[in-house]
């Protein structure tokens, strides 16, 4: 494993890491006894990439290992995030200028590093996307009806959703390492998700002797399945060609420059 990595990128699952993963020419991290993690470079910028799990446990868990540890540059957490403005639309980015946990998990309210989330803002405006810079909250579920996302969204004044971003913030804060949130749109503040995610888990596990037998006997699964494999196609690519085309040239210079020593851990929102 690299001595020191440069940057600490997270996701949740394997679609929002895999082509990031492929650009820095990534080989599984033996020495730190995670079976998902990997180092790579970018340039002669080193790179360290952490697949967590889904929902804020895991996230913990899965950044345990490696915080504190070695002197980091900065930490992103990528990956989905659900809408919960009607203006958030499939492959917008998330750029937010807070993320908090709600009930029932623990309060946590962080705001990320300016002069890094600054850096990814000008890079991410310099390619074809929308960008929503609005506060994000992570919930310890999936909030799959539309009614419920545009609840969270009046309730919190929050623009975003997903299931670790603010866990990995915490987890930042007490190692004393700067952090930025960029994730894209999967599905949209009108959009319910399908009541599928065991049909998914066992796809993405090739556990075809369950999911074969599932699907034939509810056809209407499979259509619902290939709808939402469709997003995620779209959203990977979002990210791949956001991070590959524009962010991690941003990140090395950003730790080859000045502007490096300038970074802070973000701070608590009062």
């Amino acid at each position: 494993m690299t001595a020191a990595p440069g940057w600490l990128i997270t996701a949740a699952v394997e679609q929002e890491i895999q082509g990031i993963r492929a650009g820095v020419r990534a080989r599984r991290a033996e020495a730190s006894r995670h079976k998902n993690a990997w180092v790579g470079e970018w340039g002669e910028t080193p790179v360290l990439l952490v697949r967590t799990g889904v929902g804020p446990q895991r996230a913990r868990k899965g950044l345990a290992p490696f915080l504190p540890g070695p002197e980091f540059q900065g930490i992103v957490s990528t990956g989905y995030a659900g809408g919960l403005r009607d203006a958030c639309r499939l492959g917008d980015i998330l750029v937010p200028e807070e993320v908090r946990t709600i009930p029932p998990l623990p309060e946590v309210r962080l705001r990320p590093d300016p002069a890094l989330r600054e850096m990814v803002l000008e890079r991410v405006r310099a390619g074809p996307w929308t960008v929503h810079t609005g506060p994000m909250v992570t919930t310890d579920r999936v909030i799959a009806s539309s009614a419920e996302k545009i609840r969270l969204g009046l309730e919190y004044e929050a623009t975003s959703v997903e299931m670790e971003s603010a866990v990995i913030a915490e987890l930042a804060e007490q190692a004393g390492v700067p952090f930025v949130v960029v994730r894209a749109v999967l599905d949209e503040a009108s959009f319910c998700l399908p009541d599928i995610l065991d049909v998914f888990r066992w796809y993405r596990k090739k556990q075809f002797g369950r999911l074969i037998p599932y699907v034939v006997s509810h056809p209407r699964k499979l259509l619902e399945l290939l709808g939402l494999f469709q997003r995620t196609r779209r959203a990977t690519r979002v990210l791949n060609d956001l991070f590959l085309a524009h962010l991690l040239d941003g990140l090395a210079e950003i730790g080859k420059g000045p502007a490096c020593n300038g970074l802070k851990t973000g701070g608590r929102v009062l």
